[in-house]
């Protein structure tokens, strides 16, 4: 339903359609990567389903029911916190002006519209969801609860090899108070990324939130194969969006390549016990990082020449 609820701008025949909304939920349904993250206990299809949720509510326009969902979300896992700009923008405007800000003046006619109705009763309930939830789970476990499910993601630094360079650099520094700057540094292109995309970037709701969360993602500090599933789940609603250029298919199997590459090295280093090969292992996360960045902008190359053949 939430596939229909976003419909391209150019008219199409059922059979399109259907053929288009059968491939978008093939994504999801029948990925690997999404079928062994969510059977294997963690809770991220959770949070991807109060996602899903709460733009379906948005779409019906039940701007309280979806602020719940997303106060749910960010709750359950805090990630969801970088969807804010981008739902601000989007809530604060009239349809015709939510695809950008680009065209037209940032002035206070532009701050008024972003303490609309609509964008107070969503982040209100939204804040209230995520609060009373956190004052109730406090209450339970007090200030170990607060360290633990949100300070600890401010200071946190991963020494174990993961797909993201950052762990080779952290092991290399051995101050801990340098290597904590460093986390907090690291948050800064992500910060350019999520102002980008979400704010400056000219594109629609569902696009916003993929590359905000492939973005986030691709430079985190810390990057494991079940963050996958947090922009996977939004890939079926962009996808009709995207012009499948052999550019895009290329950077797709570079992706799975990448991968591959570092499991095989990675495995060497866990599991065969050969300590010699953690540099590869680091390598093999360079190349990753660069395949991600790579995909990511022929996502947005995709998606620009989309918009531009239906105009």
């Amino acid at each position: 339903k939430l596939l229909e609820c976003w419909e391209s701008r150019e008219p199409e025949s059922s059979f399109r359609r259907s053929r288009h909304l059968v491939s978008a939920l093939a994504l999801w349904l029948f990925n690997p990567y999404t079928a062994t993250i969510s059977c294997r206990g963690s809770s991220d299809s959770i949070s991807s389903l109060c996602l899903m949720l709460m733009l379906l509510r948005v779409q019906a326009r039940k701007y309280g029911s979806a602020g719940f969902w997303f106060g749910l979300a960010v709750h359950i896992r805090i990630f969801p916190i970088i969807y804010v700009l981008p739902l601000l923008l989007h809530l604060g405007h009239p349809p015709e002006r939510r695809l950008s800000i680009q065209k037209g003046t940032m002035k206070m006619k532009m701050l008024t519209s972003l303490l609309s109705r609509t964008t107070v009763v969503f982040f209100l309930s939204a804040a209230c969801t995520c609060i009373g939830l956190c004052a109730v789970f406090y209450k339970t476990d007090g200030q170990r609860y607060l360290d633990e499910a949100i300070m600890y993601h401010f200071g946190r630094f991963d020494l174990a090899h993961n797909f993201s360079p950052w762990f080779f650099i952290f092991r290399i520094v051995g101050d801990i108070r340098v290597r904590r700057l460093l986390g907090l540094a690291a948050f800064l292109p992500q910060l350019v990324c999520c102002v980008y995309y979400g704010l400056v970037r000219r594109s629609s709701l569902p696009f916003k939130l993929f590359m905000v969360t492939l973005s986030f993602v691709t430079l985190n500090k810390v990057v494991t194969a079940q963050y996958f599933a947090w922009y996977l789940v939004l890939l079926p609603l962009v996808y009709r969006e995207l012009t499948i250029t052999p550019a895009l298919k290329k950077s797709a199997l570079l992706w799975v390549l990448s991968q591959l590459n570092w499991l095989f090295w990675a495995y060497l280093y866990e599991f065969e016990r050969i300590e010699n090969v953690l540099a590869l292992v680091f390598f093999s996360s360079v190349v990753f990082l660069i395949s991600n960045i790579y995909c990511m902008l022929q996502i947005d190359k995709a998606y620009s020449l989309s918009r531009a053949d239906s105009v």
